[in-house]
């Protein structure tokens, strides 16, 4: 049983190992840090400063981010229209969770608070462990805003500037709010 355990222990450590190295090899040109003996944290330096910036308005908001929980953050291919996605691992401290971008958003050139709320999306997944809000509701976690169309200039400058002049109620419910959204939060 323990041998059994070790080895599939070993198995998960070296298929992230091995799909980082992948990464790397291929082209996404990740910086890297060791977060564990046998695991590396690979962060595209593109996403870094968003990472710093999960983690400082974390901190303003009491919440302490353990960083070395993602194990990767990365461009990637998405299906479906997605911005993004976590894979959380089931033992995330030990095995990283990994997160990608998609190509599609970051070669449109998403930038601004529009590619801010959505790293702090995806770092609402794998950092602090949240689901998404039920539609309807403007918030970092709620997808609706996520799925915006590529070709859809005028939706995206009014997403980016609402965004903005919300940023500080969108980020204090990130990073404080237990439950279901509040009524205040609900799109008219």
């Amino acid at each position: 049983m323990v041998i059994k355990r070790i080895f599939q222990s070993m198995v998960r450590i070296t298929t992230v190992v091995f799909l980082i190295e992948a990464g790397m090899y291929l082209g996404l040109h990740l910086s890297k840090r060791v977060i564990h003996p046998m695991l590396y944290q690979s962060i595209d330096p593109r996403f870094s400063t968003y990472v710093d910036g999960f983690v400082k308005e974390a901190a303003e908001h009491g919440v302490k981010v353990d960083t070395d929980r993602l194990g990767l953050l990365g461009v990637g291919n998405l299906d479906f229209g997605l911005g993004g996605l976590c894979q959380r691992s089931a033992k995330p401290v030990h095995y990283g969770a990994s997160l990608w971008i998609s190509q599609d958003y970051v070669f449109r050139n998403l930038t601004g608070y529009s590619m801010k709320r959505l790293l702090f999306h995806e770092l609402g997944h794998c950092l602090l462990d949240k689901d998404h809000d039920p539609d309807g509701y403007d918030t970092i976690m709620s997808s609706q805003p996520l799925h915006l169309g590529a070709d859809d200039e005028v939706e995206f400058q009014k997403h980016e500037k609402s965004t903005r002049e919300n940023w500080d109620r969108l980020t204090k419910d990130l990073f404080t709010r237990q439950g279901p959204p509040p009524e205040s939060a609900r799109i008219k």
